[in-house]
């Protein structure tokens, strides 16, 4: 079920999908905040001595994890197989805990328990409209940000929803050629920018869908790379979805045994965690609407 379980899940997940800059856990990194100055000289003159800032930054041990109970009963008689349908449940729960909470403003970190979504913290761009005209107008002020930022564009590419980009690759001009023939309802590029969708940039907190420019190499990720999934027919279960027990403070909890049931629970869980090397590393739009 392991081996199977990771075949299943990677393909789906737009963290999986990104070429993001792969670190360690807890290894310490560095990063520049300010540049050095240098001026121009006379001959025989001192030479300006000048500073600049030097910071450093770890990417420690978070995760994300599903816990699903099925009886012994179903999983010896069902057809399909119980196995296969508990694999598939738990991998959409990752799948969608970890794009949504990747990618939503309203994730905001949590110490020690998960990180910060990528455009948590920044303030949205308003997109002009909602014609062909005004879609090139909102990439071009998404990527004036990276240039005013002197980032580095050539490896900048767009998060945006599957139906967003659909509306857009629809619209044609006045000889019915399509506007943006690069793109479509899975992705592609638009305007020479590789496009990545996910259902999940129709943004659920927020005022609508997110498109989302970002330089992948500027953020970094720290992934165990598999997926960890543990049986018990033996353990009891806090039968909770928001579970108060923990080891660090114990504490009082209605539990149930799987054993006393005849009950099975499968757990899956994934070491991940991210954050982006510079604040100027992600732009974004929310309640775009193109198309």
């Amino acid at each position: 079920l392991a081996s199977e379980f990771v075949e299943f899940l990677r393909p789906q997940t737009l963290v999986g999908r990104l070429p993001l800059r792969r670190v360690p856990f807890n290894i310490r990194f560095a990063s520049q905040t300010t540049g050095a100055v240098a001026g121009w000289v006379g001959e025989g003159r001192g030479k300006p001595v000048t500073s600049f800032q030097i910071g450093t930054g770890s990417l420690a041990y978070t995760k994300i994890a599903a816990i699903a109970v099925i009886t012994q009963e179903l999983a010896r008689f069902s057809s399909p197989s119980a196995e296969a349908l508990v694999r598939d449940e738990l991998a959409r729960a990752v799948v969608e805990r970890l794009d949504i909470d990747f990618i939503d403003p309203a994730q905001a970190a949590v110490a020690n328990v998960n990180p910060a979504s990528i455009t948590n913290g920044l303030t949205a761009l308003t997109s002009a409209g909602t014609s062909a005209d005004n879609i090139r107008t909102d990439l071009q002020n998404l990527l004036e940000q990276f240039l005013l930022n002197n980032m580095n564009t050539t490896s900048v590419v767009l998060i945006m929803p599957n139906t967003l980009a659909l509306a857009a690759s629809l619209l044609v001009n006045s000889l019915g050629q399509p506007e943006f023939p690069g793109l479509g309802v899975n992705g592609g590029t638009i305007m020479g920018i590789p496009v990545f969708t996910t259902q999940y940039a129709a943004n659920q907190s927020g005022a609508g869908n997110l498109v989302i420019a970002l330089d992948p190499q500027a953020v970094l990720l720290a992934d165990d790379g598999q997926v960890d999934v543990s049986v018990s027919t033996e353990a009891s279960i806090e039968m909770s979805d928001a579970p108060t027990n923990r080891s660090d403070t114990p504490r009082a909890a209605s539990l149930d045994s799987l054993c006393q049931t005849n009950s099975i629970g499968i757990k899956a869980e994934r070491l991940v965690n991210s954050t982006k090397a510079r604040s100027t590393a992600v732009v974004y739009m929310d309640d775009v609407n193109w198309g």
